[in-house]
């Protein structure tokens, strides 16, 4: 039996090595445009939510199968807001994130790719199925719904905590983070979630630098390798399928639409998309089952703030008005979800509703 994959990236691969680990018989091809992972994906920190989840998300991966590694424990948030206001947490009971390497030298990419030829896998660069329709495609992000722009950076002092500025004046419809990693790297990013407005992305992200004390005592020191740019695409597709394609990660829409979170949803998706070829289920009902309530939720979110400015911003004002009694991470945790229900209860919840279905009707990820 052969399968076909489109893609080399997070979500292919993760297919790929499911697909090797519950059937051995299976002769398994990748193909990727791209003529190697250093092309297709640079160097760069990502992020991974480790709360929220009764496991430990590293373990859950290992777990499935995947030889996942060089997780960096991130233990410590903070939150910078308008006039230098900041709220930080520390978790005491775990890991608040894992933060992992995109691209080459110890990254989540080389890790599966080192595990995909381990099972004999095959990965042709410089190729894909023009012709020919693949049993999973995997091809990333169709559509440019967040855009980012931002730098890597190598000599930062502090790798424990994980930045997150949120500032209409410089982020509207969006937030810049600061993601570390644990051999003095850095990637600082600067994201915006709403397509119809045009953000010098560019421009804030320099002011940003240059304004904002926190950030720019961050940076004081350390050096600059390259500029990174990104793209990305949201929304809760109908159906992931067509006909015998199967699509995953970013290019079924599997992106959280609020946070920008990816990586996760990408393994998840890959490894559903070959658990439904094996044993013949739905994938349908398989992805909805584990990240539709994720999903909806961030796109309700995101939409929130889009169109009616109830934004991240507003909610931890609030919340910086109380950071006195917010002695934990998991308290903080508590007391957003009460005041993010508060701020959406005064939503035109019909509103959203329908504004969610025109955005799902609009963007189609599967291939006519």
């Amino acid at each position: 039996m052969e399968k076909k994959i489109a893609g080399a990236g997070i979500s292919g691969l993760s297919a790929a090595i499911t697909l090797k680990n519950l059937r051995k018989d299976i002769n398994v091809i990748i193909r990727d445009k791209s003529s190697s992972i250093k092309e297709k994906v640079p160097r760069g920190v990502n992020a991974i939510r480790n709360y929220g989840n009764n496991t430990d998300i590293q373990k859950h991966y290992q777990n499935l199968g995947f030889k996942l590694r060089n997780f960096h424990p991130i233990t410590r948030q903070a939150f910078i807001l308008g006039k230098n206001k900041t709220i930080e947490f520390e978790s005491e009971n775990k890991p608040i994130f894992y933060s992992t390497m995109r691209g080459t030298k110890s990254s989540i990419d080389k890790m599966l790719i080192e595990q995909a030829l381990e099972l004999e896998i095959t990965i042709d660069w410089n190729s894909s199925y023009e012709k020919e329709k693949p049993d999973i495609n995997a091809t990333g992000a169709k559509y440019s719904h967040c855009i980012g722009y931002g730098q890597h950076f190598e000599d930062v002092e502090e790798t424990e905590t994980i930045y997150v500025l949120q500032n209409h004046k410089y982020c509207p419809f969006g937030y810049m983070c600061i993601l570390p990693y644990s051999n003095n790297e850095a990637t600082l990013i600067l994201g915006n979630f709403n397509p119809s407005k045009k953000i010098p992305l560019k421009e804030n992200y320099k002011r940003i630098l240059n304004e904002i004390p926190q950030i720019r005592d961050y940076t004081n020191g350390a050096t600059v390798k390259y500029d990174l740019h990104g793209v990305g695409n949201f929304g809760i597709p109908t159906t992931s399928k067509n006909g015998s394609t199967i699509f995953v990660g970013e290019r079924a829409g599997f992106l959280e639409a609020y946070r920008g979170y990816g990586i996760h949803n990408a393994i998840i998706s890959g490894y559903l998309a070959a658990l439904s070829i094996v044993n013949g289920s739905d994938y349908d009902k398989l992805w909805k089952e584990m990240l539709h309530k994720s999903l909806e939720h961030g796109l309700m979110r995101r939409l929130a703030e889009n169109k009616m400015n109830i934004s991240s911003e507003r909610i931890l004002n609030k919340l910086f008005e109380k950071k006195t009694l917010l002695t934990s991470w998991d308290k903080f945790r508590s007391e957003l979800k009460i005041i993010e229900k508060e701020f959406l209860r005064t939503a035109d919840l019909n509103f959203l509703q329908e504004s969610m279905s025109e955005w799902n009707e609009k963007y189609k990820f599967i291939s006519d």
